[in-house]
């Protein structure tokens, strides 16, 4: 499966969510419950966010930091490649990430087949 991508996303995998945060998946999708369809979709792999512009991008990152999640080795003025996270804009990652394929406006697991896209109208 994959994710449709917008103007710029923040990404995780679900199975560092599961891992890393308290309360799992379940509980994080609970904390989006409001934007699912809308700013916010999943596959079975990934969890997408969306946004318009970068400091909102950037509020999230810390908010997830605080969550467990490990956005990106380096500094956070020169950060060199993304950890738990991922930041895609304009259709490829902003440094380097290990763990996704970009396929113009579509994200999927790297090692995974892409598969079905789900996008905007999902509300799962």
């Amino acid at each position: 499966m994959a994710v449709y991508l917008h103007f710029i996303n923040l990404i995780t995998p679900i199975s560092t969510i599961e891992e890393k945060c308290t309360g799992g998946f379940s509980k994080f999708k609970e904390d989006y419950k409001e934007c699912l369809g809308k700013l916010v979709w999943h596959d079975k792999h990934l969890f997408r966010l969306g946004a318009m512009n970068s400091m909102d991008i950037e509020a999230t990152i810390n908010d997830w930091a605080k969550l467990g999640l490990n956005p990106y080795k380096g500094s956070k003025e020169k950060p060199t490649k993304w950890v738990d996270v991922c930041v895609v804009e304009f259709g490829m990652p902003t440094i380097p990430c290990d763990w996704i394929d970009v396929d113009g406006d579509i994200a999927y697991l790297k090692g995974t087949l892409r598969g079905e896209t789900v996008g905007p109208s999902q509300k799962s």
